[in-house]
């Protein structure tokens, strides 16, 4: 018994512990997913951080660079000692600058920091636009290596430039240059590198131009190297056609970000454990027979189906026995030995029964028109009689069905033998309702017994009626249960009856009411409706719902 138990409890175990690993899974799943992508854009971020770093570093610089070019541009362009002063106090205080220079209005460099060009140099640099311009790369004689120019117009006509070396920038680059993947200051239109650290290499396979870029952007993906990066770009505001570029391999730049931490298990472990709780409990209450019932009998899945009692003399329907079906949401129509038991138990049969005898009212009203006493058996058990309230409402029930016949077994009978019991029938039996001992023969009711109470009817059981052309004892026992309603002044019925030789022979003993699958099996009631009204006892109508459980009953 404490196997049987234990693996009962394995069972209700099995669904909540899938449930709950499958909750759990994908809730973890979920939240680490979410978490991981927090990581990932974490260290996005962090290499995004050092482009934007860059470029503010260079605007900066590129900033105090424009303030001083607007100071030179209040000096005359006259080549005196006090312009050389100026322009060497500016060269000392902003390391950025190589040197200053100042043009005609030609173009012709006349003087520089630190010397006056005579013939003057001839160079040409075009304006882009009002306030600070810049170009470059380019070639400068007097200055080892290329250089840029940041230049403003003056007032004269001509310009003051600022000479950056490219060897300064490339050394900002190279203070925030990433060792995993490459830096470089491009040129915004084409994406060509001024200054370089690293292997440069761009996104490929994307759905818009990377370049012309004037927004910051990010790219995750492929580049023409053939290996998975993560890109940033960040114009500069001061001169937008620039731009600070970074680029990391994605395997070095979310390398250890991937591994679940002990709080992670920790936690995912608690969820399920807690998931697991709840949905056992919940599978428990769903699984409880007893709460099935009751939740059925709320959502009315029980319903009637009602089997003929024929006179096999005349072969019409005289009566009906009231039968139980669940439709089960789920397992289909079943019968009433997968619930009556746990419903007598559960004392839930008492309201049960009670729809049951409502429902065959209503259903039945086109034959109780016709035929007010016609016979209709509802089967009660002793919890039904051991409660005075449902007595009442069942001999309340009395007046709108005269021709009620209620069915007790023997056996509920000899087991509930009590007064309470004794009262209850000859209470049913003074509102007029016939008393059926139903499933007679099987018992231990003795004659002595049997004479003290208000029985009407008693139906042979099917055991014996099948036993009819044996060598069995049992098919002797029809006889004397005959003999002994005779005695007592009772009806016999025979239940169970399959075959016309059966009929035959029930009927030359003396048992002309009968029951079984000969004359009708378990009907709807529109079906038995109508079979009634025809007066076609024979006609084998079964409810479509109900195929799978017409068994004798």
């Amino acid at each position: 018994m404490a196997g049987s138990d234990h693996k009962g409890t394995l069972k209700l175990l099995l669904v909540p512990a899938i449930i709950s690993f499958v909750i759990t899974a994908a809730v973890t799943t979920a939240l680490y997913t979410y978490d991981l992508e927090n990581r990932k854009e974490l260290k996005r971020t962090e290499l995004a951080q050092k482009a934007i770093t860059l470029s503010e570093h260079l605007d900066q610089s590129f900033t105090d660079v424009n303030f001083a070019l607007i100071e030179s541009a209040q000096q005359p362009i006259n080549c005196s000692p006090q312009l050389f002063r100026f322009a060497y106090e500016q060269l000392m205080t902003l390391p950025q600058i190589a040197e200053l220079r100042y043009t005609d209005a030609q173009g012709n460099v006349n003087c520089n920091s630190w010397q006056h060009y005579d013939p003057p140099l001839e160079i040409h640099t075009p304006n882009k636009h009002k306030g600070l311009n810049f170009s470059g790369p380019l070639l400068i004689d007097d200055h080892p290596g290329p250089g840029f120019q940041l230049f403003r117009d003056h007032p004269q006509g001509g310009k003051v430039q600022a000479i950056i070396r490219k060897a300064w920038l490339k050394n900002q680059v190279k203070f925030f240059h990433n060792p995993l993947g490459y830096m470089s200051i491009i040129d915004s239109d084409s994406g060509v590198p001024i200054v370089l650290n690293g292997r440069y290499s761009l996104p490929v396979d994307i759905q818009e131009a990377l370049f012309p870029v004037n927004i910051a952007v990010g790219h995750e993906g492929l580049l023409d190297n053939r290996s998975e990066h993560y890109t940033f770009i960040q114009p500069l505001l001061t001169q937008p056609q620039l731009s600070v570029i970074i680029s990391q391999d994605l395997d070095s730049l979310y390398l250890g970000i991937f591994g679940l931490n002990t709080s992670w298990i920790s936690t995912a472990s608690a969820a399920f454990a807690l998931i697991l709780l709840v949905s056992y409990r919940i599978q428990r209450r769903l699984a409880d027979p007893i709460r099935q019932i009751k939740s059925a009998t709320q959502r009315n899945e029980f319903f009637n189906l009602y089997q003929p009692l024929v006179c096999s003399k005349t072969q019409q329907i005289v009566g009906c026995e009231v039968l139980m079906r669940w439709r089960h949401p789920f397992k289909g129509v079943l019968p009433p030995m997968t619930f009556i038991p746990l419903a007598e138990q559960s004392g839930l049969i008492k309201q049960m029964t009670l729809r049951q005898i409502d429902q065959a009212i209503r259903e039945l009203a086109p034959v109780l028109q016709q035929h007010p006493h016609f016979k209709v058996s509802i089967n009660i058990c002793a919890t039904h009689m051991l409660d005075n309230s449902v007595v009442s409402a069942i001999v309340e029930r009395a007046t709108f069905l005269p021709g009620m016949v209620l069915e007790i077994t023997e056996h509920q009978v000899v087991e509930h033998c009590s007064q309470q019991i004794q009262q209850a029938l000859h209470q049913f039996k003074q509102a007029g309702i016939k008393i059926a001992m139903d499933d007679f023969g099987t018992g231990y009711c003795g004659l002595t017994y049997l004479s003290t109470l208000p029985i009407d009817i008693l139906k042979a059981d099917r055991s014996f009626v099948a036993a009819l052309g044996t060598d069995s004892i049992n098919a002797d026992v029809l006889t004397t249960i005959f003999e002994l309603t005779q005695k007592l002044g009772m009806s016999a019925i025979a239940e169970g009856v399959e075959k016309q030789e059966q009929a035959d022979m029930l009927r030359q003993m003396g048992f002309h009411m009968q029951q079984g699958w000969l004359h009708g099996y378990p009907m709807s009631a529109p079906d038995f409706n109508h079979t009634f009204l025809d007066g076609s006892a024979h006609q084998h109508v079964r409810d479509p719902l109900a195929e799978n459980v017409l068994l004798p009953i």
